[in-house]
């Protein structure tokens, strides 16, 4: 008895809840899952890394990037903080004529240049005649709480 009782059941739930369902709004919008972290944490860093090299002979490159964002007791705004860090490295290596060399790190942090945020920076970049690295980093943290 139990058993063709569920087995009525279940269908008429399903049916039931298709039916109620109501349709997406038209100006509904899909996230990326990087836009998800970034909503769910509230706070987001990224780094863009990009090296080029072309030659006749021998062209080489290297990249790296690293990006985190880390909160701490995000429950109790008055004893919470938070760092955001980003930064990377580009190189571009060339052997022989015709060679041309280019290397862009861009990293960002979300609270940057705000008002009672701590932010630095630190970049540098090297270019001879057929080699060039580039390197850049940024370090932002600062209170949950934040007054101003």
């Amino acid at each position: 008895m139990i058993k063709k009782m569920t087995c009525i059941l279940i269908p008429t739930c399903m049916w039931l809840s298709v039916a109620m369902a109501e349709p997406v709004s038209s100006n509904a919008m899909l996230l990326t899952a990087g836009q998800m972290d970034q909503v769910t944490a509230g706070l987001g860093s990224a780094v863009y890394v990009d090296a080029m090299a072309t030659s006749d002979f021998l062209a080489l490159t290297h990249t790296g990037g690293l990006a985190i964002t880390a909160v701490s007791n995000p429950d109790n705004p008055a004893k919470g903080g938070y760092v955001e860090v980003a930064g990377g490295e580009a190189y571009a290596l060339t052997v022989g004529g015709n060679n041309s060399t280019n290397t862009t790190v861009s990293p960002v942090t979300s609270t940057q240049g705000l008002p009672g945020v701590y932010t630095t920076q630190v970049a540098g970049q090297i270019q001879t005649g057929s080699a060039e690295m580039s390197v850049n980093i940024i370090y932002t943290t600062g209170a949950m709480f934040n007054p101003f």
